[in-house]
């Protein structure tokens, strides 16, 4: 399917863009959420390995872009972190969750 996500900054990234090249897309909450949070710690420990083998990060979140900004700044590797604005890429993918909370928190 279809769609398009926001770059922190500027410019735009669709699936077609994907298309060939190794990819890894995490779908994650926000800044707020801390088990998002560590998955994405544990995948830059892992950058290096992924660089190397021609893996592309895409970190997407429905989140304000300056939230995404500063996140990126944080981790501080070449991963593509992506705004899904109203979170319209998890609703084509039919992943999205009513309110992005997990059941118990």
């Amino acid at each position: 399917p279809d769609f398009v996500l926001k770059r922190v900054g500027s410019g735009i990234l669709r699936p077609a863009d994907l298309v060939g090249k190794p990819s890894i897309l995490i779908f994650y909450r926000g800044n707020w959420c801390p088990l998002c949070m560590a998955q994405i710690k544990e995948l830059a420990g892992e950058y290096n390995k992924l660089e190397s083998m021609g893996v592309r990060v895409c970190l997407i979140s429905p989140q304000p872009q300056s939230h995404t900004a500063d996140l990126a700044e944080k981790v501080g590797v070449n991963f593509d972190f992506l705004i899904d604005e109203d979170n319209m890429a998890a609703k084509i993918l039919g992943i999205d969750i009513k309110n992005g909370i997990p059941m118990g928190m």
